[in-house]
């Protein structure tokens, strides 16, 4: 049995997606972790364990876990995967 529909689709396997389908601040920032921003709008934040404080930035991401930071265009996502691809040519596999 076959119900037809139309429903939309987000590919949430991105760090753009994840604030497009995730709760936000009021100036659009998805903030996971001790966050602070000022004048900042439109971002993802995923921290660790410091303070990330922001100010004046947009449409960026920046994912700081234990042992990397990384912090990206939002229009740049796409290219993430380089530098995944990077580090495995590198040999540097635990940092994925």
């Amino acid at each position: 049995y076959t119900i037809p529909g139309t429903f939309g689709w987000d590919d949430v396997g991105s760090w753009p997606a994840l604030r497009r389908v995730a709760k936000t601040d009021t100036n659009g920032n998805y903030r996971d972790g001790d966050i602070l921003t000022v004048g900042t709008a439109n971002c993802v934040f995923s921290g660790g364990k410091k303070l990330i404080a922001a100010v004046g930035l947009h449409e960026i991401i920046v994912v700081d876990t234990d042992d990397a930071l990384l912090v990206c265009d939002m229009d740049a996502a796409q290219n993430i995967k380089k530098i995944t691809e990077m580090l495995r040519e590198q040999g540097r596999g635990e940092l994925l």
